[in-house]
């Protein structure tokens, strides 16, 4: 269909509606069986099937494709997925890989890096949905973002920090569940940044967050009798998933101490990770005893 608008779909289906009928509709599905099974590019026909799509529902793909184009922001991105559900199907996004490849070979490159980084602004939608996705993009750019720019994903996200809160809470909790602990992580460390009274640079800053305090404990390089003494005082910190998170984080630090082959924070982390560990089982004051007593020091056969 040679149409660049959605007025210029609708005089062509207008001009022959059998274009609508779920028999063309087939017919250009085997068209695109064919093609990929001979091995061409099917984008053109997976699109032309999203704007005969659109022209019966009423909807207004072009329009939602140029909002996209012409967007200045992921939240303009989101909007437009919002008010134009089609543009998040699969045929846009071969859409956009025919667009910037001609775009580069018409020596655009600036112009089609942005719509590179577009694209992948829309992958996020695409997979979690318009808003949980939108969740999802901030929740990324927070982890590895620097100061500025983590004021900056926050002034974004100001109009809907409870929102952005709730879900990374939820989407944590999830995560944990089924184990992924370093996608828990992730989420813990952008939940910190979310609630912080102002913004905050490490997890174990946000005192505000049980599971920050945990970690924060845990992770002081103090006598481990300030640490048992902190634990019994706040026997809640201990709750789940707290303990889980806190192992996790820490087994993180481990891993970046080893790559400094620092070795006497390697150890000291294993211990607390161990002790933890066991303050889940037989309570804080035995599990220091036992670490006291040498009953939780790794054994010259066991692996750090």
């Amino acid at each position: 269909m040679d149409a660049r608008t959605d007025a210029e779909a609708r005089a062509v289906c207008e001009s022959d509606p059998r274009l609508l009928s779920p028999a063309f509709d087939a017919w250009l599905t085997n068209v695109g069986q064919e093609l990929r099974s001979d091995g061409h590019d099917v984008g053109s026909v997976a699109f032309g099937r999203l704007v005969l799509r659109s022209v019966r529902e009423g909807r207004n793909l072009f329009a939602g494709v140029d909002r996209l184009r012409n967007a200045r922001s992921m939240r303009e991105i989101r909007d437009a997925a919002l008010d134009e559900p089609l543009v998040l199907d699969p045929a846009v996004d071969g859409l956009f890989v025919r667009f910037i490849r001609g775009l580069r070979q018409g020596g655009h490159e600036d112009f089609a890096a942005q719509m590179e980084v577009y694209r992948t602004w829309l992958g996020y939608l695409r997979t979690y949905g318009a808003v949980e996705g939108y969740y999802e993009w901030l929740a990324a750019g927070l982890v590895v973002s620097q100061d500025e720019r983590t004021e900056s994903l926050i002034a974004e996200a100001s109009d809907i920090r409870q929102e952005l809160s709730d879900y990374l809470q939820t989407a944590m909790q999830k995560a944990v569940e089924v184990q992924d602990h370093q996608r828990a992580q992730r989420l813990l460390y952008a939940v910190s940044l979310v609630d912080a009274v102002e913004v905050r640079v490490s997890v174990d800053a946000d005192v505000g967050d049980s599971t920050g305090w945990l970690y924060s404990i845990m992770h002081w390089d103090v006598p481990r009798s300030e640490q048992r003494d902190e634990l019994l005082a706040r026997p809640e910190l201990l709750q789940p998933p707290n303990p889980v998170m806190a192992m996790g984080l820490l087994r993180s630090e481990m891993d970046s101490a080893a790559l400094d082959l620092d070795a006497v924070t390697v150890r000291r982390l294993w211990l607390s990770r161990k002790v933890l560990a066991r303050a889940q089982e037989v309570g804080v004051a035995q599990a220091f005893d036992e670490l006291e007593g040498g009953g939780l020091c790794p054994s010259r056969d066991e692996t750090i």
